[in-house]
């Protein structure tokens, strides 16, 4: 396992603070806007940690004002000259923001994200598939790719519409509105909005209590919730067994049991 003392990929810090990894975005001068580069390399740590048992929590949190917006269009825009192989920038896009998305939706940890401010286009996705999205009152989301000219990336025509359904990600997608923080929670895009001078300590007591849990039956709840979304009642049903089996071997359910025999909160080690 790489030493996460405190590593800075380009506009975005990782450090293991026990068994929680917190990703920082720390550019705010740019309102976090974050490269190929960046997103490719924390992608590639997160799919390594996923091997790993050290990790019971993901925390994603931003430096300043707002929260992410986007990728950093000046410099991952071509410079003059020759003009760039076709499919360049698909291949851009796969290799970094939207395997960082994947690896975020994948990893079988829970993962907890602050938002405050602006979070826009891949910043807007990067909320969103966190488990829990802990919001400010000052929140604003949005994706206004077709304003720019491009199309949607970082999954959002996944997100969004399974979120808010399809007539609200129209809204979003197709015309580039923004959504505050108390519309968002209304439409089901987040689930807790806060007082901003509390968005840190709410997030934090969340991450303290998913570390905290079972960390086994949390991962495999997180993939039922993935995998049962596009599948028939029935391979639900027997995904749910299978997924129950492997839990109930764990040593956490163990101590489930056990402590609730014993009429206490239970010590769980996450394994």
């Amino acid at each position: 396992m790489p030493d996460l003392t405190d590593v800075d990929f380009d506009g975005m810090s990782v450090r293991l603070d026990g068994q929680v990894l917190r990703l920082v975005l720390n550019r705010p001068d740019r309102r976090n806007a974050l490269s190929s580069e960046s997103t490719r390399a924390v992608a590639t740590l997160l799919t390594d940690l996923g091997r790993e048992d050290t990790v019971r929590a993901i925390a994603i949190t931003a430096d300043g004002e707002h929260f992410c917006s986007g990728m950093n269009l000046r410099r991952e825009r071509p410079t003059a000259g020759e003009r760039p192989r076709p499919t360049s920038a698909h291949r851009s896009i796969d290799s970094g923001p939207h395997r960082l998305i994947g690896a975020l939706a994948r990893i079988e940890v829970p993962v907890v994200a602050a938002v405050r401010g602006h979070a826009a286009g891949l910043g807007c996705s990067l909320a969103l598939v966190a488990d829990f999205c802990v919001t400010s009152d000052t929140a604003v989301f949005s994706t206004p790719f077709t304003q720019r000219g491009f199309t949607p990336d970082s999954g959002s025509t996944w997100l969004l519409p399974r979120l808010i359904g399809p007539a609200r990600a129209r809204e979003m997608l197709l015309l580039g509105r923004k959504i505050g923080a108390e519309k968002a929670a209304a439409w089901g895009l987040v689930g807790q909005v806060v007082p901003d001078p509390e968005l840190d300590e709410a997030a934090e007591a969340l991450v303290r209590e998913l570390a905290e849990g079972a960390t086994t039956s949390l991962g495999l709840t997180k993939w039922l919730l993935e995998v049962n979304a596009s599948a028939t009642f029935d391979d639900a049903l027997r995904t749910e067994s299978l997924a129950e089996d492997i839990a109930t071997r764990s040593l956490d359910f163990r101590e489930g049991i056990t402590a609730f025999t014993e009429r206490r909160r239970p010590n769980y080690r996450g394994n």
